[in-house]
């Protein structure tokens, strides 16, 4: 059952957003915003459009003493967001209206972290709990969303959740709603950033899916992005700033070593084979990539496969917020579609699904009973049609005839019962009389009779009749003899069942001197 219960935990953990054939992307910082409009071409997009609005410099927020993810003055007038973008997507025309909006790093959080396994009823209160350990943020005034595997046994033997969690200040959230809903598109998503990128890295990955890591590496003109994966879901996530140019030698070094050895201490289970770069100037890091990885490494070329302009890592992400609704995602990360469903719904439906399953099972159970009572009754009725004697006296008779017949039969039955039983009481009756007559009296004559109206079938009474001799030293003792004989068989529980009365007389004609008289004893029912 606990696989059952696997099941009903992903299928609740499925978001609800819809398969579409088009749809539009926006990436979305304090400096600009990139729109994009794919279309499903296969396994790959088809990039249709792609525009870039820029936003005026002092509309870069001042909260500098606060977390990037709480910078919420960007968002302080989403009509102004809004008439800025309308104005730059009324130039083109646009296929979708359907949208996913794309956060940067400045404005939402994605942290990945490892805590012991435990009941999913327990995620919605712990995990926020642990991610205050990794998140350097209230958890009070944002929207959190987290997502959930549960990964193999440690070399200890321990097994452990990988949580994937995202924070976005719900005044950030909000103002995009109230954007989206003034340019008058419907919005389907909210995502950060990271889980973009990873959603198009894993969809030109040149390698299968399968259970070992993914190391991609994004250089642009100013920023080195990392991102350490494993089944789509990112481990860990660096951008790296460079000071100056960086088409030279002035490039920040990629501490790929370091990161490798911070997710194998978390999960080391995981191997990695080989490093996938895009962007700019591939050639030239390529060749020192590999010497300091000591793995392969390969550039691919996203712009020429993919028809794309600009290669940086602002472009990806609208293309990756976009393919979220082209194809089914792996990272189901989402802002505003929460409703995963809470775990009491999910028990509550688990719980239906059991009784459902129990009710379906006891009428399979009866459905096969059923058929094999009509499958022995069928048997029978062809072992009785082959008799055709007996069917033959129920031929052109109505429905009220042969109840009549059958009503006949039972009467019959009734009275052969009756007989065949009645031989064996009779015998009992006998085995009785015999042992409890006296030695002072002889029978001399008995009858016993047991009325049956053939003609009717009606079962009548029964009664015995008896004629003897009893032998006393006078007439006194004759009859005190033949009083207790009367009483023995009208106390005997055989006789009582037939014969709830005897009568007896003496006969004086019979009567002798030394005390012999002659009686009549007879038994029956009472009047």
């Amino acid at each position: 059952m606990e696989g059952l219960k696997e099941q009903f935990s992903k299928l609740f953990d499925k978001k609800k957003t819809p398969t579409l054939s088009h749809c539009l992307g926006i990436y979305l910082s304090s400096e600009a915003a990139y729109i994009c409009e794919i279309q499903k071409g296969g396994n790959k997009p088809s990039i249709k459009q792609m525009i870039k609005v820029p936003f005026s410099p002092s509309r870069e927020p001042k909260e500098e003493s606060l977390p990037s993810a709480l910078k919420t003055q960007f968002f302080s007038d989403p009509g102004q967001l809004a008439t800025l973008l309308r104005t730059a997507m009324d130039k083109t025309s646009w296929g979708s209206r359907q949208v996913v909006v794309s956060l940067a790093p400045q404005l939402s959080i994605l942290r990945h972290f490892i805590m012991p396994k435990m009941e999913r009823k327990f995620w919605k209160q712990s995990i926020p709990i642990e991610a205050r350990k990794y998140i350097p943020v209230s958890l009070n005034d944002v929207t959190y969303d987290f997502q959930v595997r549960v990964l193999p046994p440690d070399p200890d033997g321990r097994v452990r959740m990988s949580v994937l969690f995202g924070v976005v200040h719900q005044k950030v959230l909000d103002s995009v709603k109230e954007m989206v809903e003034k340019l008058g598109l419907t919005l389907l998503s909210v995502e950060p950033a990271i889980c973009s990128v990873g959603r198009f890295w894993e969809m030109i990955s040149p390698e299968p899916a399968s259970s070992a890591g993914s190391i991609w590496i994004h250089y642009d003109t100013s920023n080195t992005y990392l991102q350490i994966s494993q089944q789509g879901v990112p481990l860990l996530s660096r951008e790296l700033f460079s000071m100056g140019d960086m088409g030279g030698t002035d490039r920040r070094k990629v501490d790929l070593a370091g990161s490798l050895d911070f997710v194998k201490k978390q999960m080391p289970h995981v191997s990695f084979k080989s490093v996938c770069l895009t962007g700019v100037q591939l050639d030239t890091w390529k060749t020192s990539l590999a010497k300091e990885s000591g793995l392969s490494v390969q550039a691919l070329d996203v712009g020429k496969s993919l028809g794309l302009k600009s290669v940086e890592w602002v472009v990806l992400a609208s293309v990756g917020a976009a393919w979220r609704c082209l194809t089914s995602p792996v990272l189901i990360l989402d802002f505003v579609n929460l409703e995963k469903g809470s775990e009491e719904i999910m028990e509550g439906a688990l719980v239906l699904w059991k009784v459902g399953f129990v009710i379906a099972g006891f009428y399979v159970f009866l459905s096969l009973f059923y058929w094999g009572q009509m499958f022995f009754y069928k048997r029978e009725l062809q072992k009785v049609l082959q008799k055709s004697g007996a069917v033959q006296n129920f031929k052109g008779q109505t429905i009220d005839q042969i109840e009549v017949m059958v009503q006949e039969m039972r009467k019959r039955v009734d009275v052969l019962d009756y007989l065949f039983s009645e031989s064996g009481a009779t015998s009992q009756k006998m085995q009785q009389l015999a042992d409890n007559i006296p030695d002072a009296v002889w029978i001399k004559k008995l009858d016993y009779t047991s009325n049956l109206n053939l003609s009717s079938n009606v079962i009548g009474g029964k009664r015995m009749e008896m004629d003897g001799l009893v032998l006393g030293a006078d007439v006194a003792e004759a009859i005190t003899i033949a009083d207790g004989f009367k009483k023995k068989l009208e106390e005997n529980e055989v006789f009582k069942r037939d014969f709830q009365r005897c009568d007896f007389s003496f006969s004086r004609a019979n009567a002798g001197a030394s005390g012999e008289r002659g009686f009549s004893l007879s038994c029956g029912r009472k009047t």
